[in-house]
């Protein structure tokens, strides 16, 4: 082996040959311990972001994150809770992560697009659970009185670790692969 090579060879420490014996065992994250999330705690920090102004297609919102997984709740879920003023308007924005939403708090409306044109509304208040298929537009509305608060549960995790997540905010802005320190605010357009 010649020395160039060597030292080559020498700069890649973090890779390594494993046999299948050795490989199997390491395959599965490690065991990944319960978790909870206060919601004393969840409702402060959504007070400090209520009075923040929407820009473009943001949300105000806080994320579940597991320390076991790194930036998901779980390997292959997010959760996250988005509280949203009496008379917001989130704008129509899309992404390839499937959406499930559960309202707790308040009322209003999701409008949703697919790409061949048909539409729906989905009028909601406390206690109603709608699904957002990946990559329809959509945007929200709060037409009640009181904050709305959103629980969004979503396979970005999965998508994000497959270097397959797609963001396209708000709509018509260029759709934008998620990378490493990719923030939707800050690279997307407004």
């Amino acid at each position: 082996m010649n020395k160039e090579k060597g030292q080559a060879e020498r700069s890649f420490e973090w890779s390594t040959i494993l046999s299948d014996d050795e490989f199997y065992p390491q395959l599965l994250r490690r065991t990944i311990r319960p978790a909870k999330w206060s919601g004393k705690e969840v409702r402060a920090r959504l007070e400090k972001l209520v009075s923040d102004p929407l820009r473009g297609a943001d949300r105000r919102f806080v994320a579940f994150v597991h320390e076991d997984v790194g930036a998901g709740t779980s390997p292959s879920l997010f959760v996250g809770i988005q509280i949203l003023n009496p008379g917001d308007h989130v704008n129509a924005h899309r992404h390839n992560s499937v959406a499930l939403y559960i309202i707790t708090q308040g009322q209003g409306y999701t409008l949703l697009r697919a790409d061949d044109g048909r539409e729906w509304r989905i009028d909601w208040e406390a206690g109603d659970t709608f699904l957002c298929p990946a990559w329809y537009y959509h945007e929200h509305f709060c037409t009640g009185e009181e904050q709305a608060l959103m629980y969004g549960i979503q396979d970005m995790p999965l998508l994000a670790e497959l270097r397959a997540l797609m963001f396209e905010e708000p709509a018509g802005a260029p759709v934008r692969q998620v990378q490493e320190g990719f923030s939707p605010q800050r690279d997307t357009s407004h």
